[in-house]
């Protein structure tokens, strides 16, 4: 996954429910492997001013959902 260290104030981040240490496992149901190659196949096609699923993991075996603009 890709772990989130911080979110900007006022943020399409923030709005959408981001928050520091959450932890991106995939997005649109893509699975990403917290390489930067494996984010950029799991974001892959999204275009500027799409609303994007991120999966977030909250705790083994937990997740969450939040959707954000890009």
């Amino acid at each position: 996954g890709l772990f989130v260290q911080g979110v900007v104030p006022r943020s399409a981040a923030e709005r959408a429910g981001l928050r520091p240490n959450d932890y991106i496992v995939a997005v649109n149901g893509r699975v990403q492997d917290g390489t930067l190659s494996g984010w950029c196949r799991a974001a892959g096609g999204s275009r500027s001013g799409e609303t994007v699923a991120l999966e977030l993991a909250v705790r083994p075996g937990a997740t969450r959902t939040v959707a954000v603009l890009l």
